[in-house]
């Protein structure tokens, strides 16, 4: 017999359920909005390795961001743009049938579970 009262669920929904959703939303709008058309130039300078960047925040943060830090958020940036979407039938069986191993096919599983799920992140904000 289940210990939360109906009261706790209901409250758990509404402190920690949909404001988590709506900060999902918030961070994947925010990552979509860095794709501006400014963002291939700068993608293109970091990569380029020629191009020197220094971090001259002023804050002094625990860590001064570096080419390769910002080309790594790039990237997990990327990887939230595509987790939402979802890694089609197609690419689920690909896994499927390959030869990763058991565990790397629970993480892909993890992985496919999260964009499956979206929908539902989607409904529950309370965003209009």
């Amino acid at each position: 017999m289940p210990e939360a009262t109906l009261q706790q669920v209901q409250q758990w929904s509404n402190e920690r359920t949909r404001p988590r959703c709506n900060a999902m939303l918030d961070l994947l709008d925010k990552v979509d909005a860095d794709r501006s058309p400014l963002f291939d130039d700068i993608y293109l300078a970091l990569s380029d390795q020629n191009f020197e960047f220094t971090d001259d925040r002023g804050d002094s943060p625990p860590h001064m961001a570096e080419k390769s830090d910002l080309l790594s958020i790039n990237t997990s940036a990327e990887a939230l743009r595509l987790l939402r979407s979802g890694p089609g039938q197609a690419i689920s069986d690909e896994i499927a049938n390959s030869g990763l191993s058991a565990e790397a096919k629970a993480h892909c599983a993890s992985l496919f579970a999260f964009a499956d799920q979206w929908p539902i992140v989607e409904k529950l904000s309370t965003r209009s």
